[in-house]
């Protein structure tokens, strides 16, 4: 293993390492692996499967996700994440909270903090660049099939909603964003769970519905070049950051999360995610002058129509940054 994974990386320069099934390797074997390619690949990745497996090794010997504060530089598939946020992948039937589950709302919170800070849950991580946040992979259903399962009284256009959100959360929260192919569009494998064994026309990517749905193709693609310019998603000392943190809880199951004094390219201010996985219209008295915020060809841009008093959409998601209100009031 370790012999092939230097190979690849000395012939073709790969970035980094997903490992399958991870738990069935054990630590030792992943120590002399991450040594020998950080000596010749510094900025190398390695992340995986860290579900705890049956096997001969001890548990203080395995490479999984309970074991997470001992196996640093190493990344791991955040389950929790992916429950709390589209409900569990085992019962395609259960809610979560883009679904409209008010109950996981505190999770979401423990969650959007990389999983790696003590709230209803103890931190899982050292720090949250070892969280994979997902609710898509190749496994199982795909986000869009999982909704019109958990919520199956409702029509083609408000799972779309849902699947935005849930895309949404996954680019904002702390920790290292994951996107299955098509899960931007909503892609659906016809329902179906594990389709490894199955024809293309299950696994394969429909362009058409690229076309249809490019709104939502370039909705990604901004929170992707907004994320890329708020500087504290690379810090690594979470006492830097945590502490500028604070929450509010709506109605409905929304949430305020706020993050004070965040630079944005080259704007600063407060910035806030606000959510709401509710079919309600709900309104938040914001207490000073925001704008919102979106991104296009690498610039911060701060819609000039700045308020103090926010409307939030059913199924929906808002990221505000504070302005200058003497410059707002002067206009």
């Amino acid at each position: 293993i370790v012999d092939s994974a230097y190979y690849l990386v000395e012939m073709f320069d790969v970035d980094g390492f997903r490992f399958d099934l991870l738990g069935l390797i054990d630590k030792k074997t992943i120590d002399e692996l991450k040594t020998k390619i950080l000596k010749i690949k510094p900025s190398a990745i390695f992340y995986g499967e860290g579900w705890n497996i049956l096997t001969p090794l001890e548990e203080k010997e395995k490479v999984t996700i309970e074991n997470a504060f001992i196996n640093p530089d190493f990344s791991f598939f955040n389950d929790t994440f992916r429950d709390i946020i589209k409900g569990s992948a085992f019962d395609v039937s259960q809610k979560g909270y883009i679904g409209g589950e008010e109950s996981y709302k505190s999770g979401v919170i423990y969650s959007m903090l990389g999983s790696s800070y003590k709230t209803i849950y103890g931190p899982r991580f050292l720090s949250p660049e070892q969280s994979i946040n997902y609710v898509e992979c190749h496994d199982n259903h795909t986000l869009f099939d999982k909704l019109v399962a958990s919520n199956p009284e409702e029509d083609e256009e408000t799972i779309l909603k849902r699947v935005r959100l849930g895309n949404a959360l996954v680019l904002l929260a702390l920790g290292v964003p994951f996107i299955h192919m098509g899960q931007e569009i909503g892609l659906t494998k016809y329902g179906l769970n594990n389709t490894y064994n199955f024809l293309d026309r299950f696994n394969q990517m429909d362009y058409k519905m690229v076309e249809r749905r490019q709104e939502m193709v370039q909705e990604l693609k901004s929170l992707i070049a907004l994320r890329k310019m708020i500087t504290f998603y690379t810090e690594k000392e979470l006492s830097k950051i945590l502490p500028t943190f604070t929450f509010a809880e709506l109605d409905h199951g929304a949430l305020v999360i706020k993050k004070e004094n965040a630079v944005v390219g080259k704007l600063k201010g407060d910035l806030l995610f606000v959510i709401n996985p509710s079919t309600e219209t709900l309104f938040y008295n914001l207490k000073d002058y925001y704008c919102l915020l979106s991104a296009y060809e690498g610039e911060a841009l701060c819609d000039l129509v700045s308020t103090r008093n926010l409307t939030i959409p059913p199924i929906s998601y808002r990221v505000l940054l504070k302005t200058n209100p003497k410059k707002e009031r002067g206009k």
